[in-house]
């Protein structure tokens, strides 16, 4: 029988008290995380427009709590990927969205530099 994916390298996020081990980030998280900039980015080109109604409509229509809701299902995805289980009240407790923020880019952004390392020496 073959194995698919058990000798991944592990590593080590801490946030706040805690640290969280992980191996695997699934597509999923990769596809909000994709989703969460997207929406950020009309949000910052929305801020741009100059004038002044039109630049309140387009905020208007973009605006809503979606991105803190990304965040999380980032989070949960990705924890319980790792066989970790997700704790929405420790997290709203010990983390705010800046830190929210700062451990899925680390988690998604760390993990794929890795995986330019290593297709870097494959192709070596």
């Amino acid at each position: 029988m073959r194995e698919i994916g058990i000798d991944r390298p592990r590593f080590d996020v801490k946030v706040s008290n805690e640290v969280f081990t992980l191996y695997f980030i699934p597509n999923l998280a990769r596809k909000k995380y994709i989703d969460f900039w997207d929406k950020v980015e009309k949000m910052m080109k929305a801020l741009k427009i100059s004038n002044k109604k039109q630049r309140k409509q387009a905020v208007e229509s973009l605006s809503s709590d979606d991105e803190s809701d990304l965040l999380k299902e980032i989070i949960e995805v990705t924890l319980e990927a790792n066989n970790i289980p997700y704790d929405e009240n420790w997290w709203e407790l010990h983390t705010d969205a800046e830190m929210q923020l700062e451990f899925v880019r680390s988690v998604i952004e760390g993990s794929d530099s890795g995986k330019k390392k290593v297709l870097q020496v494959l192709k070596a």
